[in-house]
């Protein structure tokens, strides 16, 4: 399987095709006339699949590719077939769909490009966020190629029609494809949708699912699918129907849940408030050059720059098992010769510069590092923005095994690996702790957040707010104790089937079996993370 992650290529796998195309064409083979669209298509993977699966005599296909060189493999391999009309379209979706609004498709199947914002061009990001602005009633901002291109596809279908996409598991687990899944749930009667266990584009790094939306259906109502794997599609697969008091705008559909786990989890989310409304969380410090302003005990003592330099957490692994990063982790780390230290020449006025600094600064301009597309946004490449003053806490928004929420007891700087957090008015940051490790808040940050190849865990801010936690005050005696438990801990699992007995009862009121339910319902979707290793 061949990708390009530059170009967002990341080509549908053969099995993957014929088992969408065979899924639907039962309810394309008795139509007089069809239309089909591919708006990205690729070396023509699903064409071929509809040639060799679907009767196709006095039908027609149009398909959309940029590249002169797919496009000639389609027309190689396909235009001596009986499909009655081949409409080959050079071009970018993005430039042409406005001349497709008149053709009205019956199918519109594919597989997008995953291009983020940042890699389009100026006139793609222009495009894009204009198709999002005339769907979408609500202000959404544009984040990724595919998305456009999924919207405007479902704008183009018959009133009978159907899109059939292979999508970014974001489509249902982030917080900005809301819009989106309200929009799809409000236009089609019927929303299929299949997960996988195991990965379908490994190099991609990121989940992936199927997506069948039907415009009418006899059997409305959004169905769900979880299998092994590709090779799992040949086999019989069993959808079962979303609880209609649970609706998609949340992401557990994702999961290998089933309906009751989402009403038990949904009453107990009912209750509580959320980590935002007991702190302030902001992204940590962007470098844009971790590798040169960020240096370890040698450099420190080669350079001499003592008097510019910051203490700094680089990398979640330096805290692991612990509750609380004090001074002699930090001086661990830095005997370890670890980065750990922070240039910082913000305050340095021009004229005043040394020539320790200059000297440094000129090795930067060697390396190119003022060039780096964050630096070049900035007055002075040098100067790093967001150094203000440690706080209580941090989050880190990777993690493995569980997410870490720290106390900052060192008073020290961290990287954007983390969340810096302040407690707000009324709660103090020893009871944010203890209230976040239990198992309902940890079960919420599996469906919360989004995971990669290696089984890597991640939540963006929001969704770092979003949490669900019940909030209980403690003293200082209390979470000194309660963080030697948890350093002396030998797994999270053992500890949390120690903890929650007594703290989810106290706070939620749960029996045993309610909390046995819970353990379950985290180490399911513990289980099915790590597993993409």
């Amino acid at each position: 399987m061949k990708d390009n992650k530059i170009n967002g290529a990341f080509y549908t796998p053969q099995g993957v095709a014929d088992f969408m195309v065979d899924r639907i064409k039962a309810l394309l083979g008795d139509r007089n006339t069809l239309k089909i669209l591919e708006p990205s298509a690729g070396d023509g993977i699903f064409i071929g699949s509809l040639v060799k699966n679907v009767s196709l005599q006095n039908k027609s296909i149009y398909a959309i590719e940029k590249s002169s060189r797919e496009l000639n493999k389609i027309r190689k391999k396909f235009l001596s077939t009986n499909v009655n009309q081949f409409t080959l379209i050079k071009a970018d979706f993005l430039n042409v769909h406005k001349s497709l609004v008149t053709e009205s498709f019956d199918l519109i199947i594919g597989n997008p490009p995953y291009i983020k914002k940042n890699l389009l061009k100026a006139k793609q990001r222009i495009l894009g966020q204009e198709i999002h602005d005339e769907i979408l009633s609500t202000k959404f901002s544009l984040k990724n190629l595919w998305t456009a291109i999924f919207l405007k596809s479902c704008t183009l279908v018959k009133k009978d029609g159907i899109v059939a996409f292979v999508l970014p598991a974001e489509i249902l687990q982030v917080k900005y494809t809301e819009d989106i899944r309200h929009y799809i749930y409000s236009n089609f009667q019927r929303v299929e949708i299949v997960n996988f266990k195991k990965l379908i584009f490994e190099n991609a790094g990121q989940d992936t699912v199927l997506l069948f939306c039907y415009k009418t259906s006899e059997t409305p109502g959004i169905f769900i699918a979880t299998i092994n794997s590709v090779d799992s599609l040949s086999k019989e697969i069993s959808f079962f129907k979303h609880p209609p008091q649970i609706r998609l705008t949340s992401k557990e559909v994702h999961h290998e849940l089933s309906n009751d786990e989402l009403v038990f989890l949904n009453n107990i989310k009912q209750k509580l408030l959320v980590v935002d409304n007991y702190c302030i969380s902001k992204p940590g410090i962007v470098t844009a050059a971790n590798d040169f302003f960020i240096i370890n005990q040698t450099a420190k003592q080669d350079l001499r720059l003592s008097k510019y330099l910051l203490p700094i957490i680089q990398k979640g692994a330096y805290v692991n098992g612990r509750l609380e990063f004090n001074a002699s982790d930090f001086s661990k780390i830095v005997s370890e010769n670890k980065p750990s230290y922070l240039i910082n020449f913000n305050l340095v006025p021009e004229r005043n510069i040394g020539s320790l600094v200059k000297s440094y600064l000129e090795l930067g301009l060697e390396r190119e590092i003022n060039l780096r597309y964050k630096c070049r946004q900035r007055k002075r490449w040098f100067d790093i923005p967001n150094i203000n003053e440690p706080w209580e806490g941090f989050f880190f928004k990777r993690c493995h095994t569980y997410p870490k929420l720290i106390r900052n007891s060192a008073g020290i700087y961290v990287t954007d690996i983390a969340y810096m957090i302040k407690t707000k008015e009324g709660a103090n940051i020893e009871s944010l702790i203890y209230s976040f490790y239990n198992s309902f808040t940890l079960i919420f940050s599996e469906l919360s957040g989004r995971f990669y190849a290696g089984g890597v865990l991640e939540l963006t801010p929001l969704e770092f707010k979003s949490l669900p936690l019940p909030y209980t005050n403690i003293d200082k005696n209390t979470f000194k104790k309660f963080s030697e438990e948890f350093e002396k801990k030998e797994n999270i699992d053992s500890f949390l089937t120690n903890h929650d007995y007594s703290f989810l009862y106290n706070s939620l009121s749960l029996d045993g079996d309610a909390v046995n339910l819970l353990h379950m319902i985290r180490q399911k979707l513990q289980k099915r993370r790590i597993e993409r290793t």
